[in-house]
């Protein structure tokens, strides 16, 4: 587990010290004066350092903290009692200790800045302030404020913001087509995907209305989007967006294995299809999810499928990922999870891991 030194840490506090007197008071309309200031970078296109430190010096909860802030410090020999019993709290102390250890500024701002949006989502805004408190570039800060504590009483702009998830950002070509399926309007939704330009995406497109289409119960248009998503995955030229719109398609043969009370011919389908996504952290979550919705006779097989997909995945970090997929939450894996968190020791994937664990637990 990687330590940094005392004297590494009070530097870095040091170096954040703010720029304007400590006993200002508190601004009433500080999340006005956030939201100016974004207002601000948006039409500028760049926010200088000092209205940023000025705009968060003058927010009373930022003060405290950054009166009161301190290097957080790895659980250590207590990681051991977290894991027994994991918290949001204790798991987001360790990721917290291993964001503000990443050597590079700018990826320490972005790990920090994770580790506070997660403690938002756990209703502990002390914790945010006392994580932005320690953040080098105060404009990183002020955003993750606007996002975060600036979002609180906005319930559609959060909404707007969440980003999470392993589809999020695939489709900003394919927007409009769902709005047309949520209106009843199925040939609309087939136009404004035959539209999409690209190739990934309009099989992405396709494969997500095959799911669809299996919870309407349209059966026949289920099968012709999903051969429509096939027809253009080998024309997909980036490995990574091929294996992407493989993983989506499988996930439409299994919609239809589940449809079909995991009937053996769909899901002989299915493992074809699985196996030929050539990613294999998106591989093993696609055999994991078919193993739980195919017939118990080749349950063993794909399981078997899902486990040897899981160990060709190199990273640890996307280990713990895929063991953390929010529909398939359960204590094994989470169990499995968190022991591989703890072998990790680049604090940027530390912190990363424990931070997805946190939000796992919740």
């Amino acid at each position: 587990m990687p330590h940094q030194s005392a004297a590494g840490s009070s530097d870095r506090v040091a170096a954040v010290q703010p720029t304007v007197d400590a006993n200002q008071g508190a601004t009433v309309g500080a999340k006005t004066q956030i939201e100016d200031a974004l207002r601000s970078l948006k039409s500028t296109k760049r926010l200088a350092r000092g209205e940023a430190e000025r705009v968060l010096a003058s927010i009373g909860e930022f003060q405290t903290a950054r009166k009161n802030r301190q290097p957080p410090q790895p659980l250590d020999s207590v990681l051991t009692v977290c894991m027994a019993a994991p918290s949001p709290s204790c798991l987001l102390e360790e990721a917290f200790a291993h964001a503000y250890r990443v050597p590079d500024e700018a990826r320490r701002d972005w790990a920090l800045s994770a580790v506070a949006a997660a403690y938002h989502e756990a209703g502990d805004s002390e914790s945010v302030y006392s994580v932005v408190a320690l953040m080098d570039d105060p404009r990183t800060a002020l955003r993750l404020l606007e996002q975060t504590i600036g979002l609180q009483d906005d319930p559609q702009r959060i909404a707007e913001t969440d980003t999470d998830g392993p589809s999020t950002g695939a489709m900003s070509e394919s927007v409009d087509w769902a709005a047309s399926v949520g209106k009843g309007d199925w040939a609309g939704a087939q136009r404004e995907i035959e539209a999409i330009s690209e190739s990934r995406y309009r099989s992405v497109a396709w494969a997500r209305l095959a799911r669809m289409a299996v919870d309407a119960g349209k059966a026949a248009l289920a099968a012709q989007a999903l051969k429509a998503s096939e027809g253009l995955i080998d024309d997909i030229g980036l490995s990574y967006a091929r294996s992407f719109a493989r993983y989506e398609a499988s996930l439409a043969h299994i919609a239809l294995v589940s449809h079909a009370n995991g009937g053996e011919a769909e899901t002989l389908a299915a493992v074809q299809a699985t196996a030929r996504i050539e990613q294999p952290h998106l591989r093993a979550d696609a055999f994991w999810r078919l193993a739980k919705v195919g017939p118990k006779a080749l349950a063993p097989d794909i399981h078997q499928r899902a486990e040897t997909s899981f160990t060709q995945i190199a990273s640890r970090l996307r280990q713990v990922f895929v063991l953390t997929v929010e529909e398939v939450k359960n204590t094994q894996r989470q169990e499995r999870a968190m022991a591989i968190a703890a072998t990790i020791s680049d604090p940027l994937d530390r912190a990363r891991a424990f931070t997805r664990l946190a939000r796992y637990v919740r």
